[in-house]
């Protein structure tokens, strides 16, 4: 394993970010007309643009990351034409996503979704991605005439909230979701940090509360039936460029860091901050690439083909190829993107909405078979 240096964040200021994101619209396609080759390589000038300032928005102190995109946030959330709808309920913090289904279809076989974002367990919020939400939603609508709310969990960061606070969190989500419509399907969707999130809580509600668990503690599942019950009640997991091995760095950085806008460093900061004291880095349920993946639910995978974790996805979809018995798994390789496409299609709409189409489909499957 490679060593990663601590190196300092800086602190960048909403102006800051704004003022270079003006500055890559003006001057990138100008080097271009002047023949200058990309400095994102093989990208458009929009992925270009979207690659870079990403990457320098996140390569940020925690402070200014977060400020940038609590304001980013508000502003994204306007922009969608779904309904909003904040939740705080018990404890459960979240926003649903889309208008309420009409009245006496509860008993629709058509599921609901729960998303857990991205973010490293430190930055983001419920509302991060609502664009590349609200793009799922409206290519299952569009092409497959479903209308599938999504209840988008707002869970406890790290530093201040260390893990297992989280998946405690997600799996009260899960429950609460059950709870609101007890006849309908769930399914699990979550994108990098998210995506190791939805896997820790599938390995988790296999287990029995009884089980030994090194350093989990279960606070929410008292009983082997409850934990049985909500595990039937979710059908199927949609992961987006899953985090499926902490070990930083990984294993395709070295490769694809040119292409791509995580950061090392940046990942090597969220790592620390959100794992437990003595917590073993090869424990599945951080690093879901070692997980016994027998007896899961259907997933479907996107990943870029130049992001730095699609070598670790490449590990994962290997290991759920070899469970028996056999996993129903559908994968969608972007090839020539970055991390987390599906999520930014202002950014990236033509990959988005490739992603938003793979998804669509893979849940109309579902629902028909």
């Amino acid at each position: 394993m490679v060593e990663v240096p601590d190196v300092p964040a800086p602190r960048r200021s909403l102006l800051h970010c704004l003022a270079f994101l003006v500055y890559l619209w003006t001057v990138t396609p100008v080097r271009r007309l002047l023949g200058y080759e990309p400095i994102v390589p093989e990208s458009s000038i929009r992925t270009e643009i979207g690659v870079r300032f990403i990457r320098y928005s996140i390569e940020n102190s925690l402070e200014g990351a977060r400020a940038f995109e609590a304001a980013t946030s508000k502003l994204v959330s306007m922009s969608v034409p779904d309904k909003l709808t904040p939740v705080e309920d018990d404890g459960i913090r979240g926003v649903w996503i889309g208008d309420e289904y009409e009245s006496g279809h509860d008993g629709s076989n058509e599921p609901v979704i729960v998303y857990f974002h991205g973010g490293g367990y430190s930055t983001c919020s419920a509302l991060t991605y609502v664009t590349g939400l609200s793009g799922i939603r409206k290519a299952l609508k569009k092409i497959h005439n479903i209308n599938m709310r999504i209840f988008s969990l707002e869970y406890s960061l790290a530093p201040e909230s260390k893990y297992p606070t989280q998946l405690n969190e997600a799996i009260a989500a899960i429950e609460y979701v059950a709870k609101e419509y007890p006849n309908r399907p769930i399914i699990l969707m979550g994108d990098s940090a998210g995506g190791n999130l939805v896997l820790a809580v599938l390995q988790t509600l296999k287990k029995s509360p009884s089980d030994k668990l090194p350093w989990l503690k279960l606070y929410l599942i008292h009983a082997v039936d409850k934990a049985k019950e909500l595990k039937n009640r979710v059908s199927a997991a949609i992961l987006i460029s899953p985090w499926v091995d902490i070990v930083i760095p990984p294993t395709s950085h070295e490769a694809n860091h040119a292409y791509d806008f995580t950061s090392i460093h940046t990942l090597k900061r969220m790592t620390q901050w959100f794992l437990p004291d003595g917590a073993d880095v090869k424990d599945p349920l951080l690093s879901p690439v070692f997980a016994d993946l027998s007896g899961f639910c259907p997933m479907f995978i996107h990943y870029g083909g130049r992001e730095s974790f699609a070598s670790d996805i490449e590990r994962f979809i290997e290991a759920a190829k070899k469970a028996r018995p056999a996993l129903s798994l559908d994968v969608f390789v972007e090839p020539k993107a970055p991390h987390i496409t599906p999520m930014m299609p202002p950014f990236f709409p033509d990959m988005a909405e490739r992603g938003h189409v793979a998804i669509a489909h893979f849940v109309a499957k579902l629902i028909s078979s």
